[in-house]
């Protein structure tokens, strides 16, 4: 690739210097679609590298480099350890690139780690919740509820969903990086989507941008704080309390490690801790407490 912007004689390599920070950005874009990395990182690191640009300004990729430290400390004031993490990731590997083919003498953040990630629990719907959405929902809205609720699926991957991918029993899907997978969304769910209508290739009537909306619109009508990934650990959750292993669900969710999957494991495992120390608590053993609100006063232990 010839980098845009290059002081250089025509048809030279560019050299140290000689590279705008816009064209090095727009040269790793199409380096990252040219190897086939899916849309949503690309889109991720499009974004990442036009926040840096509007930080630095107009520069050079060297001059631009040297900002990149002070760039990250601004961000940290302001944004989760995850987020930064992840633009830090980004960054980085883009001063890989850039070094790789000449255009700096030292990646800025060779010598620095990456900032330690929060470990993330996440809260599945309850079954109150789920039904108060489904009721106040539109037809379309409810088998998106059910289907996704049955199976595991991620909003995006719903609003994919083309008459072609189901099939008796079964639906085929195209995840994160096309990876394909087939899923059973039960009977219920199979029967959510043979109800809606055959109107053009696709099975419901929205794109991922207005199912999104149309969801949180949902949320607000039927006054629940719900994010369509919920009903993502709401299947998981129910999954694994039903008996699934962890292995069964990391294939269902198409996750590449098993360490992802632990995110949906981690509030699961919180729940049947906390029912455990209820049940095995060695204080009400040994008070004999009948509730919460009975008065300890001079209560003996009970021998």
């Amino acid at each position: 690739m010839q980098a845009q912007g290059a002081s250089a004689q025509e048809g030279a390599w560019p050299t140290v210097g000689t590279v705008t920070l816009s064209a090095a950005c727009a040269e790793y874009v199409l380096y990252l679609q040219a190897t086939g990395r899916p849309q949503t990182t690309v889109q991720a690191v499009r974004s990442c590298l036009h926040l840096f640009s509007l930080y630095t300004s107009p520069v050079s990729i060297a001059d631009a480099a040297t900002k990149a430290i002070p760039f990250l400390a601004e961000r940290s004031q302001t944004r989760k350890r995850n987020t930064q993490a992840v633009t830090f990731s980004h960054l980085k590997t883009f001063f890989v690139f850039c070094l790789r083919y000449g255009w700096l003498e030292r990646n800025p953040l060779a010598d620095l780690n990456r900032p330690r990630q929060e470990q993330i629990v996440t809260q599945p719907l309850s079954d109150r919740e789920i039904v108060a959405l489904y009721a106040a929902a539109s037809p379309w809205q409810r088998a998106a509820i059910v289907v996704m609720l049955g199976s595991g699926m991620r909003i995006g991957e719903l609003a994919a969903l083309r008459w072609q991918d189901i099939r008796d029993g079964y639906v085929v899907v195209h995840g994160k990086g096309d990876r394909e997978r087939t899923l059973a969304p039960g009977r219920t769910g199979m029967a959510a989507l043979y109800q809606m209508p055959h109107k053009g290739e696709r099975v419901f009537p929205c794109t991922y941008g207005s199912m999104k909306v149309g969801l949180a619109k949902l949320s607000r009508v039927a006054h629940v704080k719900m994010h369509p990934h919920q009903f993502r650990h709401s299947f998981s959750h129910r999954f694994l309390d039903a008996g699934g292993t962890i292995e069964e669900l990391s294939e269902i969710l198409g996750h590449a490690r098993l360490d992802t999957t632990m995110v949906y494991v981690r509030a699961f495992r919180r729940e049947r801790a906390l029912e455990a120390m209820r049940a095995y608590n060695p204080a009400d053993a040994l008070f004999k407490l009948d509730n919460n609100r009975d008065k300890l006063d001079n209560r003996m232990p009970v021998a």
